[in-house]
């Protein structure tokens, strides 16, 4: 379960779960994750290069391409994605807080479950991996702790992290309304501007009485920490 969707989103989504079942193939919160760290990405990577990945692809080589009815079919596809590529663009360009990112929900419980996401930002940071360090020698402090507290949200997905368990299960809860920041601080780098403020970076620990980290001015027990 997730949020609702708009008709394209929906149709979209629908033909997503359409594709092949294979392990590579993305659901649509993988792919808004993807296709974030696609645009924030400090360097253009252009659509011939991305768009296989949508479907678990190679590249290199066609015959792993889906299978459409006829190529009419597979045009209404990938104009589909480039349409919510371009949707995410011009939330970034609107500036902080516009960014939206597509979670899971779990029926369940209610939880967020943000970890599909963050994977697909992991694979659009694969396609560049070299890209990313200009970020971190950038010396702009928000954009420095964005990207740290991305990388921090990956290695937990991956069961990578080192950070000790308390601190694992306080980011896992943090994580949702912590993204989109994180995401606006890097597009507000690769465009040049100034974010009023940079996100706080993941290793300063909240404490309950302290000022909380999403700059509210409130207590953080009565702001995210009641969450």
């Amino acid at each position: 379960m997730r949020q609702d969707l708009s008709p394209s989103l929906q149709k979209l989504e629908d033909q997503l779960f359409g594709l092949p079942d294979t392990d590579e193939a993305m659901l649509l919160s993988e792919l808004d994750g993807f296709l974030t760290g696609i645009l924030v990405c400090p360097d253009l990577i252009m659509p011939g290069e991305w768009l296989p990945f949508v479907w678990g692809g190679d590249p290199e080589n066609r015959d792993t391409m889906p299978a459409f009815e006829d190529v009419r079919e597979f045009d209404a596809f990938c104009k589909l994605v480039i349409k919510h590529y371009n949707g995410i663009g011009l939330s970034l360009d609107r500036g902080p807080g516009h960014v939206s990112p597509i979670y899971d929900i779990d029926d369940r419980n209610g939880d967020v479950l943000w970890e599909l996401w963050i994977a697909g930002f992991a694979k659009a940071m694969k396609l560049r991996p070299g890209s990313w360090v200009k970020i971190a020698e950038s010396g702009n402090d928000a954009a420095v702790a964005a990207l740290a507290s991305i990388v921090a949200f990956i290695e937990i997905d991956n069961r990578e992290s080192a950070f000790p368990k308390e601190k694992i299960e306080e980011l896992i809860l943090r994580a949702p309304q912590m993204i989109p920041s994180c995401i606006d601080a890097l597009y507000a780098w690769r465009a040049g501007r100034d974010m009023p403020k940079p996100p706080v970076a993941v290793h300063a620990k909240t404490g309950r009485n302290d000022p909380c980290h999403c700059g509210s001015g409130r207590k953080y027990k009565k702001c995210c920490g009641a969450n």
